[in-house]
């Protein structure tokens, strides 16, 4: 077993009885892989017992904010993991009805579904509209520039 699936397996170990927002945040980090192959981020971040491994969130946000080297998507994937993980988004005290809410993604064609794909990894996605009515001019956008509405419900808050 590599020392990167034994990570993934440790982590789980911890994320097993979780809160929803820690699973998620942890998963992203696994599903994107960059950040839990970075030794800095696991000595900085990532503290090991002998059955389990944990996230400090809030080493893992002065890791962020001290501006580690990485692409922006990078950088934007492990900001928006620790921010999950951290509970910004209160998405622990949250009922279901006031949990969902609405993302607008903003790039190109291909940035909207990579972006889609990777809130999909997190959350149950409710539904996706495509491009729609500019607000200020009234006409449907024709550049290549796709507004993507989603829909979500933190995965576990049904």
């Amino acid at each position: 077993m590599s020392d990167f699936d034994t990570l993934v397996r440790l982590l789980r170990c911890w994320t097993h009885n979780h809160d929803p927002h820690v699973r998620a945040a942890v998963e992203l980090l696994i599903e994107h892989e960059t950040w839990m192959r970075r030794a800095g981020f696991q000595r900085a971040c990532i503290e090991k017992g002998a059955r389990e491994a944990w996230i400090n969130w809030r080493k893992a946000r002065e890791f962020v904010d001290a501006g580690a080297t990485a692409s922006t998507s990078e950088m934007a994937v492990l900001d928006l993991a620790v921010a999950i993980g951290e509970n910004r988004y209160k998405f622990s005290i949250m009922g279901p009805a006031n949990s969902r809410m609405k993302i607008r993604l903003h790039g190109t064609e291909d940035e909207c579904r990579e972006g889609l794909q990777l809130l999909e990894q997190i959350m149950l996605v409710q539904s996706v509209r495509g491009p729609y009515r500019d607000r200020n001019r009234g006409e449907l956008e024709r550049s290549v520039l796709v507004r993507v509405y989603v829909e979500a419900i933190p995965r576990g808050a049904r």
